[in-house]
């Protein structure tokens, strides 16, 4: 069979469906929370700024809520892998909300080996800017207050004794201390622009601290990663223009001179005002860098950029080293918040745009930057979690090793602003038609999920022995759904929800896997529900 008429055989499955829906490669996995959403009230307007996956299978979230007149707070939520609030193991019903001062608030979190959890962020004692400080905070793993670290739990900094500085992200080293990363600012009493970063013993007493002064202008918090010896800052000037800036150092605040010959990178990619900006390093060395970018004609863009190990754009991304992914429609704005990069090289874009209210946002490219056509809605999808009327956008973004997607975000939808976790059925075993290589069947399952039986459908491209097999999470086999013979082309295969003793499956996740006699296999998460 040549390409063309595999190429048809794969169009005509997907229309012997039916209409599909939009998007029906991210539905919320109905096996995690309510409907495959947890939402969590704290102390005020809740925003999520961190995402961890701890080594037990919990999911660790903190960030910040706003309290009105009390302030801003620290806030941390810890849920089981299911998705269920940690109510035993973590705080009150597994929440933790605390301040020291005026406004405490965490951009990012860590775990030591013993699993004390430690959050880097920014304290004010005032609302005026010059008291924005560097923020370090340590807890114990059932989220109490370490009181013995610092000033009774947290350490602050500056980076000069005037400046402004917020850490946005923190790490543990090798011997045990912990070094967190940030900018400084300018403000009406002095200081400079920069970037730099601060080290702390496990007592909380400062042991080294080093400043690289930026472009001086004004900066928001920024990216910040600690990688193979270096750190990568990427942030936006939040006076104008406001643009793109990237800068790596050695991780002892020497000049890096590999990197765009040790000078911070102002790239002339326009930002939108105070635009976050995350950062990767792929496995080759090259960096990714996304952000938001203005859209012509109105509205703003997810934008990527990718740079060569030496700080150049890297022509091979797009051609020219950026990608701009328009998510919503017309001059919606989309805003990007997250980026991660899957085990194939594929980027993972999420955030939020807006139709007639904000809604996720989330967008994969292939490794060459181009959309990924075997992504919901070709690409770049819109996810409306609430109804009508939602107001929510994902902030960060994890994969699972099951292949699902687990999410954090603000929801805002009731009004006060909480946190939602959601994870993600996998995009790429849903029924979401794709194009296959040649040699691979294509593969899909619908109704997915299902109350009664799920047509698995597929093409070969040449006669030969195949075996269907349902296996549960554990990798337990449910049912042989078939073993024989088929000839080239179309096939369907129909499960009717029953194990090998012909009893109805439990409601839950499976997993379908077709075996070609030619030695290629493919598999489709199935999902079955009351």
């Amino acid at each position: 069979m040549d390409r063309r008429t595999l190429s048809l055989l794969i169009a005509l499955l997907a229309g012997a469906a039916g209409p599909a829906p939009a998007r029906a490669g991210l539905i919320p996995d109905p096996a995690f929370g309510t409907g495959g959403i947890t939402r969590t009230d704290l102390a005020g307007d809740d925003t999520p700024l961190d995402l961890l996956l701890q080594p037990d299978g919990k999911i660790l979230v903190g960030g910040q809520s706003v309290a009105g007149a009390p302030g801003y707070f620290i806030a941390m939520a810890r849920y089981d892998a299911n998705g269920a609030p940690d109510s035993a193991g973590f705080g009150t019903d597994g929440k933790v909300s605390v301040h020291f001062a005026l406004r405490d608030y965490v951009n990012a979190l860590t775990l030591e080996p013993d699993g004390t959890i430690v959050g880097a962020g920014m304290q004010m004692i005032s609302g005026a800017v010059s008291s924005q400080t560097g923020s370090i905070y340590r807890f114990h793993p059932d989220g109490a207050i370490d009181s013995t670290f610092g000033l009774g739990g947290y350490e602050v900094g500056r980076f000069e004794p005037v400046s402004s500085c917020e850490f946005s992200a923190v790490r543990v080293m090798e011997n045990g201390h912990l070094q967190a990363g940030g900018r400084s600012d300018a403000n009406a009493n002095g200081g400079a622009y920069g970037f730099g970063a601060k080290v702390y013993d496990t007592s909380g007493v400062q042991q080294d601290s080093f400043l690289r002064v930026a472009p001086s202008t004004a900066y928001r918090a920024g990216a910040c990663v600690f990688h193979d010896g270096n750190i990568l800052w990427a942030n936006t000037r939040i006076n104008a223009p406001h643009e793109i800036v990237v800068l790596r150092l050695k991780d002892t605040g020497a000049t890096d001179s590999t990197f765009n010959g040790g000078a911070a990178l102002v790239t002339s990619v326009p930002a939108i005002l105070n635009a976050d900006v995350r950062i990767v390093v792929q496995d080759d060395g090259k960096v990714l860098v996304a952000s938001t970018t203005p859209r012509d004609g109105g509205g703003s863009n997810f934008v990527v950029l990718r740079f060569l190990p030496d700080g150049t754009f890297d022509p091979g991304f797009g051609g020219t080293g950026r990608v701009d992914v328009q998510v919503g429609p017309g001059t919606s704005p989309d805003v990007l918040r997250d980026m991660i990069v899957d085990p194939l090289g594929r980027i993972w874009l999420a955030g939020r745009a807006s139709t007639t209210s904000r809604q996720v946002g989330l967008a994969r490219l292939l490794p060459d930057g181009s959309l990924d056509p075997a992504f919901p809605d070709g690409g770049a999808t819109l996810i409306d979690l609430n109804g009508p009327g939602g107001e929510h956008e994902l902030m960060r973004i994890r994969l699972l090793p099951d292949g699902s997607v687990l999410g954090v975000g603000h929801d805002s939808a009731s009004g006060g602003g909480d946190f939602f976790l959601v994870r993600f059925l996998p995009v790429d075993a849903t029924d979401v038609p794709v194009a296959a290589p040649v040699g691979v069947p294509l593969l899909r399952a619908f109704p997915n999920p299902s109350r009664g039986e799920t047509s698995i459908r597929f093409a070969l491209p040449q006669h030969g022995r195949a075996t269907f097999d349902v296996y549960d999470p554990a990798g337990r086999l449910v049912r042989r759904v078939f073993h024989g013979e088929l000839t080239e082309g179309a096939a369907s295969l129909t499960w009717d929800g029953r194990d090998g003793s012909g009893r109805v499956v439990a409601a839950g996740v499976y997993f379908g896997r077709l075996t070609s006699g030619y030695g290629e296999t493919r598999s489709v998460r199935i999902v079955r529900v009351r």
